[in-house]
């Protein structure tokens, strides 16, 4: 054993080579992993103190300073190289995450996650404001001439009157709300139908929307209804009206009939 050699005098024989000195130049070509390295270094560094106190016993000092420079300089490089690969890591992923395709999938995943219930209260107001700006475009839209939008494509399209960014704010609360809003049993009117109408309904999406959330309609008369539970259909028959029917113009009658819901 190398104790054993350490308290040999120094007349006992010949130099030997140090096991541990060997074993810690083995360990430092692999210093890269990081327990290799780590015991590389306490060997070296223990090698060479029992070299120092062998009297001479014990040579391979010069292996133990090859393992520390050895091991040293590998983790070194693996410290340097993992501090560069992470700020690498952190810029890429910095990037990523503003890329415009991943910033849609996060938005879609949004989109599907559950609201808790002060969340769900507010897009309950935003759809509110929502269906009943929709029933102002349609209106406006019918009164010019042009009959109703039977779609919510084309309701987009047409947007809320005022400046560009506040259509854009408009049609961007539309694309994200937590509502699905339909167009159904549409005439336009725009050929002169007596027929004109529409039926609007917000719809609240699940699984994001809880259970018992507000449904809303409205149709060409301009009433706006809510209800909770039930169906689209059950809140055209027995909903709330939270805006009432639109007055008539009296001086500029509208020329077509609408049907008696």
């Amino acid at each position: 054993m190398d104790s054993a050699d350490n308290t040999a005098p120094t007349n006992a024989g010949p130099a030997r080579s140090s096991r541990m000195a060997f074993a810690a130049i083995i360990l430092s070509v692999f210093a890269f992993i990081l327990p290799f390295g780590v015991a590389a270094v306490v060997l070296g560094h223990l090698a060479a103190r029992r070299i120092d106190a062998s009297r001479g016993m014990l040579n391979g000092k010069a292996t133990a300073r090859a393992a520390l420079i050895i091991a040293y300089l590998q983790m070194s490089l693996v410290l340097v190289v993992a501090l560069v690969g992470w700020q690498l890591f952190h810029l890429t992923v910095r990037d990523f995450r503003r890329d415009a395709l991943v910033q849609r999938v996060f938005r879609d995943a949004d989109s599907r996650a559950p609201l808790d219930a002060t969340s769900a209260r507010e897009e309950e107001i935003t759809a509110q404001a929502l269906t009943i700006q929709i029933v102002a475009i349609q209106d406006r839209h019918y009164r010019v001439g042009q009959g109703y939008l039977c779609s919510i494509g084309e309701l987009v399209q047409a947007g809320i009157e005022g400046t560009p960014a506040e259509k854009e704010a408009f049609n961007e609360r539309l694309r994200q709300s937590a509502y699905n809003f339909e167009l159904s049993v549409c005439s336009s009117g725009s050929d002169g139908s007596l027929l004109a109408r529409y039926d609007l309904t917000g719809v609240p999406r699940t699984p994001r929307m809880p259970t018992g959330s507000a449904t809303y309609c409205a149709d060409e008369t301009g009433a706006v209804k809510q209800m909770r539970g039930g169906t689209s259909v059950d809140c055209f028959d027995h909903g709330y009206v939270i805006v009432k029917p639109a007055k008539p113009d009296v001086e500029n009658p509208p020329s077509v009939a609408s049907p008696v819901k």
